[in-house]
């Protein structure tokens, strides 16, 4: 047997247990590694997104044709806890490998995962290497302020998932007697960040019935969690990649998260709240019109606009000694670029921005200004938290959009949040 990594062999350990394992051979010779599973989970969460079954297409993942690449970042000693060095590791070979996508249905310890070395490296991965990157958003709900890999605070281009259950879902697989409302699943994190971020990205199916290892001696399992909605929204992308590929449609993370962003669905029936929903569910085939359509005047060089208030992505206001009193903030919005290719298109980027609250938001506690300009601008954004009703969550967004591309829909927000103990 040669190393999976090539050749794609492997085997089982008996007949009895159907454990397999594959091999991967380094320096020549001089060491083996014999990997084998240590759960079913990644199994599932693979399954959901590329599954492939050529004699029952009806069991088939998101993106069949898609390739899998399984990297290990749990340590099995620790009860398959997240490492820093493994997922550092990780992170460099899907650089090496050139990847597409990654999806991360992981969980992670808060004050594992610091902003020095894992936010540097994503902050790489993604800008300069043009790589998507996807997590689930955490399992702590209902809760707001919940959120789970390192609470959103890995890097600002990160695409946060959270778990949605549909009526469709609820008769299907969990034998409701009444369907009811679609839902966002309890168990789901909620935002805010702690840095006022809204956290959750977009939404999209949050359980599968779906194949796992054999090992489990069963065809199929249903599991539910943000664990299944990161890989459903990885396997759409993956889809998306495809296409963009076959229509030469430039392509770089953050078109792609403008494109999902504003073309997420929010559910008619049933009460939604951004905290959960983000800005939608997921609609692929809609992302895809609008990259066709309207993206002609987002460079691949842009690699974000970042929000800034007060160093903080957000405006997030909850203690008393903060909303017992108006307050003004200067939002810096500003263009990321790569640095490293398009310099000319940096050097000329301007674009006009009007300013709106986004459908939805609280009006009478925001005053902002009408308009103002990229790449970079500050708004004065004026709160006042005092008219606000006791007892509640208070949300308001500012979204920036391109009146000459108004079709686009938003190329920034400014989430507000102001809670009334």
């Amino acid at each position: 047997m040669s190393s999976f990594c090539m050749d794609k062999e492997y085997g089982f350990i008996s007949d009895k247990c159907l454990l397999s394992y594959c091999l991967n051979i380094h320096q020549d010779g001089n060491v083996l590694e014999i990997c084998v599973p240590n759960g079913s989970h990644g199994s599932h969460v693979a399954h959901i997104a590329a599954g492939h079954f050529p004699d029952d297409p009806e069991k088939d993942g998101l993106a069949p044709g898609a390739q899998i690449i399984s990297m290990c970042v749990g340590d099995i000693r620790k009860g398959t806890a997240l490492t820093e060095q493994a997922f550092i590791r990780a992170l460099n070979k899907c650089i090496e490998l050139k990847v597409d996508v990654i999806n991360y249905s992981y969980g992670a310890v808060r004050n594992c995962v610091g902003e020095g070395s894992f936010k540097k490296l994503i902050k790489n991965v993604v800008e300069k290497y043009g790589i998507i990157f996807v997590a689930a958003a955490g399992n702590d709900g209902p809760a707001l302020t919940t959120m789970g890999f390192a609470s959103g605070k890995l890097h600002h281009s990160v695409f946060y998932v959270g778990a949605y259950l549909t009526a469709e879902m609820k008769e299907a697989m969990y034998s409701h007697l009444e369907a009811g409302n679609s839902v966002v699943f309890p168990f789901s994190s909620r935002g805010p960040c702690v840095d006022g971020s809204l956290g959750i990205t977009f939404c999209a199916p949050g359980a599968a019935l779906t194949g796992v290892s054999k090992h489990e001696l069963k065809g199929s399992n249903l599991h539910n969690g943000t664990s299944m909605s990161s890989p459903n929204a990885v396997g759409n992308i993956a889809c998306l990649l495809s296409a963009m590929k076959v229509e030469a449609i430039p392509i770089s993370p953050f078109r792609i998260k403008i494109a999902l962003q504003n073309s997420a669905m929010i559910p008619e029936d049933g009460s939604h709240h951004p905290y959960s929903l983000g800005a939608g569910i997921i609609q692929i085939s809609s992302a895809f019109e609008l990259l066709k359509s309207s993206m002609n005047c987002i460079s691949t060089n842009i690699t974000d606009i970042k929000i800034n208030a007060k160093n903080k992505r957000g405006i997030y206001l909850r203690e008393l000694w903060e909303v017992n009193r108006i307050q003004e903030f200067n939002v810096c919005v500003k263009t990321k670029f790569n640095s490293e290719k398009e310099l000319e298109k940096v050097v000329t980027f301007e674009c006009p921005i009007i300013l709106k609250l986004a459908s939805g938001s609280e009006k009478d506690f925001v005053k902002y200004p009408k308009y103002s300009r990229l790449p970079s601008n500050d708004i004065s954004v004026h709160i006042d938290p005092t008219i606000l009703e006791a007892g509640k969550a208070h949300y308001a967004e500012i979204v920036g959009i391109n009146p000459q591309n108004q079709s686009l829909g938003p190329l920034f927000r400014i989430p507000i949040t102001v809670i009334i103990p």
